[in-house]
């Protein structure tokens, strides 16, 4: 093993170590209550929705947003491909908080309701415009010339925000 791969390889498990102290409060990161100690805030589980579950997903965006700033240095195909799916990702794990979201709604207090189902229903409003605009490019990006991937990787940049704004959404639910 080369000793470029060994340092990787150690600033990977040093990484690690510092996220798990963070998330769990040694470091000052969100500590988990009694009641979210069932969910990790991994994306996986949608039972419950918490702020490691916004967490996770400002960092999946973050991730998406620099993937879509990467394009300007090579505009291909394949790279709006990997973009893409990243997207799509991002989207399906919306989606699916739908149901706890919707359970979060249920039992909020119920002067509250209201507005909490207003913010879900822009949700799914944003997700929806952001899975058309996903899609479009899924269907062409292969066959695309020069131009329509600069088309392409500006329908990107608008799903991300419209992604960015069903997170938006997502953290007020969650704050009621």
């Amino acid at each position: 093993m080369s000793n470029t791969t060994k340092w990787v390889v150690g600033i990977i498990i040093i990484l690690g170590v510092v996220l798990i102290a963070w998330q769990s409060g040694i470091l000052g990161g969100p500590a988990m209550s009694p009641e979210t100690a069932t969910s990790t805030g991994s994306m996986t589980d949608n039972s419950t929705v918490t702020p490691q579950t916004v967490s996770a997903l400002d960092v999946e965006l973050t991730t998406g947003g620099a993937a879509i700033h990467a394009l300007d240095q090579e505009l291909s195909a394949a790279k709006i491909a990997v973009v893409t799916a990243q997207l799509t990702v991002i989207a399906r794990e919306m989606a699916a908080l739908a149901n706890a979201l919707t359970a979060h709604i249920a039992n909020s207090p119920a002067a509250d309701r209201p507005a909490l189902q207003a913010t879900l229903n822009d949700m799914g409003k944003n997700l929806s415009n952001a899975t058309s605009l996903i899609t479009a490019v899924a269907d062409n990006s292969k066959t695309a010339s020069a131009e329509e991937l600069k088309q392409e990787k500006t329908q990107l940049q608008s799903a991300l925000i419209y992604l960015q704004a069903a997170r938006a959404d997502i953290a007020a639910i969650i704050r009621g």
